[in-house]
């Protein structure tokens, strides 16, 4: 099912935000037009790792795409995102403020164009604001949000997320956001400006730490493992190795405590309830911890899965591909690459009406469509050739 199969996308973002935000929509079966430079495209096209000259970071954003390679900085240029744009349905650019302005590409710009476009601008800090035109990279707004002051051992290092959360977040929040859009548009027939900062898509990631600042006024610290909900709620080592586990309420604690053929501990009044749990975390951690290592990862998963206990291994990311679950939700896509060949990618999380998932289309070369877009958008074959021949386009390697 591809419910957005009427809907053209117009992409001038770049990096990981926007172009992941246009390629869920994709997904959902938007046709998307990916503005990038002449020179070496998209920035994340130069990143590593790379295979036959190909970045896995591009790639895992950019499927389900058509790529056209343009200059946007000439008069020429811009005739043509002015041409594309009166065409589109939606419009994304990552742009700082005044640099979209600068280049008339702003949603004043583009709106007057096509009444009815969605217009989504993403920026590091926002379009208002002091800091609206400094650059936003996921890990500054990871710093400036609050979220890397509670990742960690309390004595250890600052540390990040791994991956880029703050920028998939906003990538999230923006394909939710532009649906609404639509939507609003099909009700009303008027066009709509959506504005995110990845500032403001980090502070809301926070969720319940940031509540948690806003009811007691204590503003969230690292504490390693230890957890201020629940209790207990982590790691521990078993005689193998580690294993992850959860326990989400009192019913969920009796089961554990069963379990490990402790019932004594049921009616402790150190840890007979989650609060007690909490403000005894460390005595609760210790005696868990004693337990699970008389046996091992497998002995666990087998009898705290029979009892209920939310618990899971703590695999590294080649086992989780090959685990017989992660197979069978098919959730690895295979797609036809032009220069790569056979290329698996990590597929839409969402199903409908159990379709297996699916690519319509690999990621594209650089420029690899140029071609065939201006000539869907009405410029002659000479035209193109001119803005080929001038260095304003760049038709690629291997266009189609």
């Amino acid at each position: 099912m591809k419910p957005l199969r009427n809907v053209v996308i117009l992409d001038l973002s770049k990096v990981f935000a926007g172009p992941f935000c246009s390629q869920q929509l994709s997904d959902l079966g938007a046709k998307v037009i990916k503005i990038e430079p002449i020179d070496t495209g998209d920035d994340t096209r130069t990143w590593e790792p790379k295979r036959e000259g190909q970045s896995s970071p591009f790639l895992a954003f950019n499927r389900n795409k058509r790529s056209l390679a343009v200059d946007i900085k000439s008069p020429e240029g811009l005739d043509i995102i002015h041409t594309l744009t009166k065409q589109a349905d939606v419009v994304i650019q990552s742009f700082k403020a005044s640099t979209a302005k600068k280049l008339q590409i702003d949603y004043n710009s583009l709106s007057a164009l096509n009444e009815k476009l969605i217009y989504c601008e993403i920026t590091g800090y926002g379009s208002g604001g002091p800091l609206s035109d400094l650059p936003g990279y996921d890990v500054m707004l990871q710093a400036f949000a609050g979220i890397i002051s509670t990742i960690g051992e309390p004595d250890g290092p600052h540390t990040r997320v791994s991956y880029a959360a703050v920028d998939l977040g906003t990538g999230m929040f923006g394909a939710s956001s532009i649906l609404a859009a639509l939507l609003e548009r099909s009700q009303s027939g008027n066009g709509v400006h959506v504005e995110l900062s990845l500032l403001d898509t980090a502070i809301s990631l926070m969720s319940y730490l940031a509540q948690n600042y806003l009811t007691t006024g204590e503003p969230p610290r690292k504490t390693g493992w230890a957890n201020t909900a629940i209790v207990p709620y982590q790691a521990f080592r078993a005689a193998d190795g580690d294993i992850m586990v959860g326990v989400g309420n009192d019913s969920q604690w009796q089961q554990m405590c069963r379990a490990f053929n402790r019932e004594e501990w049921i009616n402790d009044p150190r840890l007979k309830t989650n609060a007690d749990r909490v403000r005894n975390y460390f005595v609760t951690a210790e005696l868990v911890q004693e337990e699970l290592f008389k046996e091992s990862i497998s002995c666990w998963l087998e009898r705290l899965g029979n009892a209920g206990i939310p618990c899971a291994p703590i695999y590294s990311f080649d086992e989780t591909v090959a685990h017989p679950h992660t197979v069978a939700r098919g959730q690895i896509v295979n797609t036809n690459h032009p220069t790569l060949g056979d290329l698996p990618l990590v597929g839409f999380p969402a199903m409908f009406n159990n379709e297996p998932r699916s690519v319509e289309s690999p990621p594209p070369l650089h420029g690899q469509h140029s071609i065939e877009i201006l000539e869907e958008a009405g410029y002659s074959t000479g035209a193109i050739m001119e803005l080929i021949e001038r260095n304003l386009v760049y038709q690629g390697d291997s266009a189609s």
